[in-house]
């Protein structure tokens, strides 16, 4: 078939046949049903409500996916290397209540023991594998020279091959990680 080849058509609306080129037919009624790519060149196409949608801020060129923003995710997996430029930062809030429960968002935990004893709580090792937290004892009130305790424990696992572990003096840290079994310490500062 080529662009000038005749179409024979019934026009249902006006109860007759019609006819009219392959072109004209594709340019004046194809073309305007089916949904055309926008956005500048290279950016990824995702389906609107009507037809197609695209952000130049969202880009692929050769092998790279480009994002000019933030990604946010519930979880990320990354397979083989993955490069990495300008700054990554990680979630970090001061507690200070009796009771914490490490949430879902944690990295840093800093712990203010000026006031009162603590017991900070890991989730479960086995369903945060791979995760890094990491368990700091503060005190806020400089003319207090020792500072409550800290006592950092596992729901339902161990840290190391205990049931708790103590932080005893104030500064001192922990980085833990999941193994999907149990949590284990895997940097130290202090006692």
């Amino acid at each position: 078939m080529s662009d000038d080849d005749l179409v024979v058509l019934h026009d249902a609306s006006r109860s007759e046949v019609r006819n009219t080129t392959l072109a004209n037919l594709y340019s004046s009624y194809v073309d305007s049903k089916i949904p055309h790519s926008v956005g500048p060149l290279n950016s990824l196409q995702l389906k609107a409500k009507n037809g197609f949608s695209a952000s130049p801020s969202l880009t692929f060129q050769e092998d790279v996916l480009n994002v000019d923003g933030k990604v946010a995710a519930d979880a990320l997996v990354v397979s083989g290397r993955a490069d990495f430029e300008g700054v990554i930062t990680r979630n970090i809030k001061t507690v200070s209540s009796s009771t914490y429960d490490v949430g879902d968002t944690d990295y840093t935990v800093l712990c203010d023991t000026s006031n009162n004893k603590m017991k900070v709580t890991l989730p479960s090792a086995c369903d945060n594998e791979g995760r890094v937290v990491v368990i700091k004892k503060i005190n806020t009130d400089k003319f207090k020279l020792k500072a409550d305790s800290l006592t950092i424990d596992a729901e339902g696992g161990d840290i190391d091959f205990r049931k708790s572990v103590e932080v005893k003096f104030t500064y001192s840290a922990l980085t833990l990680q999941s193994d999907g079994k149990k949590w284990w310490i895997i940097g130290r500062m202090g006692t």
